[in-house]
């Protein structure tokens, strides 16, 4: 089993880094470890995958079997990645595209127009 996980990572402020990698140790790795003790656990910022990294996070979405998402934290790019995923499923794997926008506003207006037209 693949699972991936989706979550903050604390950028460059060393205790929101520390209290990430807790989360991810304590909580999330060890649920996934009790569930399936030969699951293998993928994080992004883990990987020494390089090159485009919003094309290999869409990969792992595209590929996982469970996508764990920590929600606990108003976290943009966490919310992103679990709406490509609940598309992937939806839609199917080969529909779903990156489309980049400059703010805010403007991402939700596509979002919504993307929704519009799927349905």
């Amino acid at each position: 089993m693949k699972a991936f996980v989706i979550m903050p990572y604390g950028g460059t402020d060393p205790e929101r880094v520390r209290e990430f990698k807790r989360v991810f140790r304590y909580l999330i790795q060890d649920s996934i470890d009790n569930f399936d003790s030969k699951a293998e656990i993928i994080r992004q910022d883990h990987t020494s995958e390089g090159g485009y990294i919003i094309r290999n996070v869409i990969d792992n979405l595209a590929t996982a079997d469970i996508v764990v998402a920590d929600l606990s934290y108003n976290n943009w790019n966490v919310a992103y990645e679990l709406g490509m995923r609940h598309v992937m499923n939806k839609y199917g794997k080969d529909q779903v595209v990156q489309i980049v926008t400059f703010g805010t506003m403007a991402a939700r207006g596509v979002i919504k127009d993307v929704g519009r037209a799927l349905d």
